[in-house]
């Protein structure tokens, strides 16, 4: 008979075993025949077994054939008990669904926008003439010349005149450098690039006359309020 041992809970050498497990896994014996007979207390696999004793070689070859044959059966029986009660078989949790991206906000449709994220367009001026200056925060003929485009805009506000200071930059790049700086004008952001509009040289300036076409272009940098380039802008 294969069973507990009567032994206390450690074994002659003093090392500790199972016992207290062993009610909770197969228990096997053998008759004359070396029938095993087999009594199983379903549990999670067998961590530790108490110790066994076995007559002749061939008790011990029939007892670990029984026992591989006991737990295969085992198995199949857990997978044939959940076809027919129709239980799920345990599987891993999908993973959540990803949150939908949020969708960009569309580019504005604007020619330019100010420094709010406004929209403008040269026909929001409707019977005025457009100055419009495109520069660059990194061109110094750019920052040179924008204090004079200040002073234009003042003497010419009376005469039907707008000004407007685009950059293609970002409106955060655009605020940051004039935070530093006391310059003082209609500052606006081009919604698409300098060189989408025929333009290769910073900086340059575009008028348009009072029906928003384009009647004059100049390039590079100038003294806008001289008695010279007011005299040009009030000819066109």
């Amino acid at each position: 008979m294969i069973g507990h041992d009567p032994r206390p809970n450690n074994d002659r050498r003093g090392r500790k075993i199972c016992h207290s497990l062993w009610d909770d896994y197969p228990e096997i014996s053998f008759d004359s025949d070396l029938v095993g007979k087999i009594s199983w207390q379903p549990q999670p696999l067998m961590r530790c077994l108490p110790p066994m004793r076995f007559s002749t070689p061939s008790t011990a070859v029939t007892f670990a054939a029984t026992l591989a044959l006991t737990l295969l059966l085992q198995a199949c029986g857990q997978s044939d008990t959940a076809s027919l009660t129709g239980a799920a078989p345990v599987m891993e949790a999908p993973a959540a669904p990803a949150e939908p991206a949020v969708a960009a906000a569309p580019a504005v449709a604007a020619t330019y926008q100010d420094l709010q994220g406004n929209p403008v367009e040269i026909t929001d001026y409707p019977g005025k003439k457009v100055f419009v200056n495109y520069w660059a925060t990194w061109c110094a003929p750019c920052i040179k010349e924008i204090p004079s485009i200040s002073r234009a805009a003042d003497t010419l506000a009376a005469e039907n005149f707008v000004f407007l200071l685009a950059s293609d930059e970002s409106l955060e790049t655009i605020n940051e450098f004039l935070l530093d700086r006391d310059f003082t004008g209609n500052f606006v952001k081009l919604n698409s690039y300098v060189g989408s509009l025929g333009i290769d040289v910073m900086p340059t300036s575009v008028l348009y006359d009072a029906a928003g076409a384009p009647v004059r272009t100049w390039q590079g940098s100038f003294e806008w309020d001289s008695a010279e380039m007011l005299a040009e802008l009030r000819a066109q």
